[in-house]
C-alpha cells in the first residue's frame, strides 16, 4: 500500500484530506479468523501511511500555485478570511476583510498546503 501511494500519487487521498482508515475485523466474519496484527504495529503503519498521504497532497497542491480562475466562496474562514472552491472543487482561502461570502471571484494560487490553497483576489 505505501510503495503504491508513493509511486502512483492518487489524485484523491480519502476525499482531500490526508486521513488513514485502520482495519478491524467484524466478529463471527472470516476477516475475524485472521491471524491479528499488534496495536502498535497498526498504529505505526497508520501514521506512516497518514504522513505519506500528506506529503503527496502537498506535492499535488504546489503544482497550483501561480493558477489563475474563478472561484465560489461559500463559507467564513478564520479571521478575516472566505474559503471558497474553484471548478476542479480544491478549497481555495483568501485573506480580506472584503466580505467574498456567495461571490464568484478571479483568484491567483499564492501558496499551498496539504488540505487547502491560498489565493489572492485578482
Amino acid at each position: 500500500m505505501i510503495l503504491f501511494q508513493y509511486f502512483l500519487h492518487p489524485f484523491y487521498l480519502n476525499c482531500f484530506y490526508p486521513i488513514v482508515s485502520k482495519f478491524f475485523s467484524r466478529p463471527k466474519t472470516s476477516a475475524d479468523k485472521m491471524v491479528s496484527i499488534d496495536s502498535r504495529e497498526i498504529n505505526r503503519r497508520s501514521r506512516e501511511l497518514a504522513k505519506l498521504s500528506e506529503q503527496i497532497s502537498l506535492e499535488k497542491n504546489q503544482n497550483w500555485i501561480g493558477w489563475e480562475g474563478k472561484v465560489f466562496f461559500d463559507e467564513y474562514g478564520k479571521g478575516s478570511s472566505f474559503v471558497g472552491r474553484n471548478l476542479y472543487y480544491k478549497p481555495v482561502v483568501v485573506k480580506t476583510e472584503q466580505s467574498l461570502f456567495g461571490n464568484l471571484v478571479n483568484v491567483r494560487i499564492i501558496d499551498a498546503y496539504s488540505t487547502y490553497l491560498e489565493g489572492e483576489i485578482i
